[in-house]
């Protein structure tokens, strides 16, 4: 991985494959930004370009009701966890972890599984 501060808050990362070739990239503007690479996510922060990588498993995408999209991690055993994007960014982090985790988002309920990380949306009564 290479990582460039461009200034003013903010940080480029480039993640190289083993010929040297970028596979993938990211910038992180006053705050802290996500790369998805081979199902894992690489988060990088624009202050400091401190990069985590994480050993949890993207299981589903899925496209919401107002067109943001949730992104479901296998964390362990029973814990899922529920990263919503909207304008490119986490809204809204959703967690199961031995119990559904439920979330009031944008007029309706998103849950997600701590089984199996389906998602599910549920009007608000």
């Amino acid at each position: 991985m290479k990582v460039y501060e461009t200034g003013n808050d903010m940080t480029r990362v480039e993640v190289v494959d083993q010929d040297g070739k970028v596979v993938a990239t990211g910038t992180a503007f006053q705050g802290t930004s996500v790369i998805e690479y081979k199902g894992r996510q690489i988060k990088f922060s624009s202050s400091s370009g401190e990069i985590y990588v994480s050993n949890e498993e993207l299981v589903r995408t899925a496209t919401l009701k107002d067109g943001s999209v949730i992104r479901v991690y296998y964390v362990g055993p029973n814990h899922y966890r529920g990263d919503i994007y909207a304008n490119g960014r986490i809204s809204e982090v959703v967690e199961a972890n031995g119990k559904n985790g439920i979330v009031e988002y944008k007029n309706f309920y998103v849950k997600v599984s701590w089984i199996d990380g389906k998602v599910t949306q549920l009007h608000l009564a």
